[in-house]
């Protein structure tokens, strides 16, 4: 993977894209109240990363978000030990907000910053997930994100098809790419037992024929 076009960490407490609610007057208001001040954050840290004389990136791209969340008090041991975790302490966080929707309020806040025209801009998502401090590569010491985004053209050329498979140096992806040219399609999906196909019955004046019929599973009938 090349390095990013653009590098941001925002820090704050990330809040997800909820259901919006009837205020009146054809008003509609977000139901939760922190992803106003999540894609504000977010928003700012923008503006101030991006280069002087930036203009919105009106291209595919693949974009990484890490989002950091601060581990619960019930995760550490007491004591003398209060400061090491629990053995069965989780290693992410498996809980509320939802991946989805946080990925969401974050891209509408990039959206108002002018970071991209639109976020349908974005066509994949890499090295994408919530995480606990030193949890992850590219998590921080307190609660925020850090957003990476790359041209589609620069994050992969999908020139790599190892045979072995493992991780695309381009892309970075698990799963093996698929190679360059005509599809290769395995024999045994190719090799597909033919059915033997129905007779048509003949009709003269409103009547069978009499000529015997066979079914799909190869039986004769009258």
């Amino acid at each position: 993977m090349t390095a990013p076009l653009l590098t941001i960490t925002a820090y704050g407490l990330p809040a997800p894209q909820g259901s919006k609610r009837h205020v009146g007057r054809g008003v509609m208001v977000e139901s939760s109240k922190n992803v106003k001040p999540w894609r504000e954050a977010v928003k700012a840290a923008a503006l101030d990363m991006r280069p002087s004389g930036w203009r919105p990136i009106d291209a595919p791209l693949v974009v990484s978000m890490v989002f950091t969340f601060a581990r619960p008090k019930g995760h550490y041991r007491t004591g003398r030990n209060a400061h090491l975790l629990r053995d069965a302490a989780p290693v992410r966080p498996a809980t509320v907000p939802d991946l989805s929707k946080l990925i969401r309020s974050t891209e509408d806040a990039l959206t108002d910053a002018g970071i991209w025209r639109d976020d349908c801009l974005v066509v994949r998502y890499t090295d994408t997930g919530k995480a606990y401090p030193a949890g992850d590569e590219l998590a921080l010491t307190s609660p925020g994100v850090v957003i990476r985004i790359w041209p589609l053209a620069d994050a992969c050329a999908h020139e790599w098809h190892g045979a072995d498979g493992g991780r695309c140096p381009g892309c970075g992806w698990d799963s093996h790419p698929i190679p360059a040219g005509p599809a290769v399609i395995p024999a045994e999906i190719t090799a597909v037992p033919k059915m033997p196909a129905p007779l048509v019955v003949p009709y003269q004046g409103g009547r069978h024929t009499g000529t015997p019929t066979i079914d799909l599973l190869g039986q004769e009938a009258s």
